[in-house]
């Protein structure tokens, strides 16, 4: 079975997750999210669990015995040192385990359907894909933006941010130029789904030449 790679990032507050919704149901693209393999890499009986225990000790430690993300984050954030060492120690193994859900689900999809030469559509989305290197395992990359005033609306409604505090977030991540210059391709999403929609459609009518995606056979 072949596959094909789809590289998702952008800012926060871009709207990424309008994006991967639609490649999801309408394209039926098999999402994966890095910062949810490491979620799950950090939780109790997990590789991630041990290291990061080892690295920064109990203190980080929730009653229940599972790693306190807030108070992880606290740490590292607050210590740039600190947030290196976590770094490189979480973005090999998440990596990896990315890899080895790609081989589950077309080994998955091979056993299931027996067929050749069908091509299995995946979506992997990470704020910081070009920072970790995680594009490597991408055939395309695209950039999902959205303007400043817009990613700090969203972030004041959907996590009650003051505007002080998600210019700042947004400060800190890759900008817009360095975005563009990386990136295959760009999704404008300011805030009309028809308008993102039909961009959509756009990238994976590109992509389907020669390239054949379940469910969408119409669109190669």
């Amino acid at each position: 079975m072949k596959k094909l790679i789809l590289g998702v990032t952008g800012g926060v507050g871009a709207g990424k997750s309008t994006v991967l919704s639609i490649l999801k149901e309408e394209y039926q693209a098999y999402v994966i999210e890095a910062d949810a393999v490491g979620r799950r890499l950090e939780e109790r009986g997990q590789p991630g669990y041990d290291v990061v225990l080892r690295e920064f000790g109990g203190g980080i430690l929730a009653p229940d015995g599972e790693i306190d993300r807030g108070k992880l984050s606290a740490l590292v954030f607050a210590d740039a040192d600190a947030l290196k060492r976590l770094n490189g120690l979480l973005h090999p193994m998440i990596y990896e385990e990315i890899q080895a859900e790609i081989r589950r689900e077309c080994e998955k999809n091979l056993s299931e359907t027996e067929k050749d030469g069908q091509t299995k559509f995946f979506v992997l989305e990470a704020a910081i894909l070009f920072e970790t290197g995680f594009d490597r395992c991408c055939d395309f990359t695209v950039y999902v933006y959205a303007d400043e005033g817009t990613r700090i609306a969203r972030l004041r409604e959907s996590r009650g941010y003051s505007e002080e505090k998600a210019a700042g977030v947004i400060a800190n991540q890759l900008g817009d130029e360095e975005f563009r210059a990386r990136a295959d391709y760009v999704i404008e999403n300011g805030g009309d789904l028809e308008e993102t929609k039909r961009q959509i459609c756009s990238l994976v009518k590109s992509l389907s030449e020669g390239v054949l995606f379940y469910g969408n056979t119409d669109m190669a």
